[in-house]
């Protein structure tokens, strides 16, 4: 039982593997768009893309 992952269905373990993916690429991707839209919408975009990761990480520790 590796951290309590042996009876989830096989769709919510692809989720778990895929989340830090799809959270990099969101974060990042926000950030670019931020930087293609001056300095202070990159400000912006980076402050509200670490809140969101920062989010992420609470709710991943959490589970734990």
């Amino acid at each position: 039982d590796v951290a309590g992952l042996s009876g989830l269905p096989p769709v919510a373990l692809a989720a778990l593997f895929f989340a830090p993916l799809v959270l990099h690429g969101v974060t990042t991707g926000l950030a670019a768009v931020g930087a293609s839209r001056g300095r202070t919408a990159y400000a912006v975009a980076l402050v509200v893309a670490t809140l969101g990761h920062a989010a992420y990480n609470v709710g991943v520790v959490s589970l734990g």
